[in-house]
């Protein structure tokens, strides 16, 4: 069944810091929701000198992930490179875009994730330190949504507290969506 436009999370993301050199953060989210099937298209982030256009000082020069399906690693990337899918693919999301293709901040995009547990974790390239924001979107095309179509269930993280994070998300879609915050 084709739902129109049904309200769903459609993007997680969590704002924090990397004090110490070889400090990382872990970014989990499940995907899939009773009576879904197949797989998911999406888009895994990490900006640290984007942010810089947003006058956050103090950014993480260059942010590197690692995305992993339960623990099999799945994709990783370290200096985005500008890619036309990347580019693409931030733009179908309605992400902000990065500065240059040349920018140190990462980027996946992967259009077959399985179900199940994903993490994604954060470092700083040769021990980097500084505010970083990590962000997964959920780049299935509206028009292709069915009851089936596998869902962004929650986003938690794993991290030494130490100056805090901020954790938001994005519902999308024409109708609501209860959210439980805990």
């Amino acid at each position: 069944v084709i739902r129109p436009n049904p309200g769903r999370l459609i993007n997680l993301s969590i704002l924090t810091e990397l004090p110490s050199a070889g400090d990382t953060f872990t970014m989990g989210t499940v995907i899939g929701g009773a009576g879904t099937s197949g797989t998911k298209p999406i888009l895994v982030r990490a900006a640290g000198p984007a942010l810089a256009a947003f006058g956050v000082g103090g950014t993480l020069a260059d942010p590197a992930l690692e995305f992993f399906a339960g623990t099999t690693k799945i994709g990783e990337n370290d200096n985005w490179g500008g890619t036309t899918v990347l580019t693409d693919a931030f733009t179908a999301v309605g992400a902000f875009q990065y500065a240059a293709g040349t920018s140190k901040d990462a980027a996946i995009y992967n259009a077959t994730v399985a179900p199940g547990n994903n993490s994604i974790k954060i470092s700083g390239v040769g021990g980097a330190t500084g505010t970083v924001i990590a962000e997964l979107y959920d780049a299935t095309p509206s028009s292709s949504l069915t009851d089936a179509t596998p869902r962004l269930i929650n986003v938690s993280v794993l991290k030494h507290l130490g100056s805090g994070l901020t954790v938001g998300f994005v519902i999308g879609g024409a109708t609501t969506r209860a959210v439980l915050i805990r």
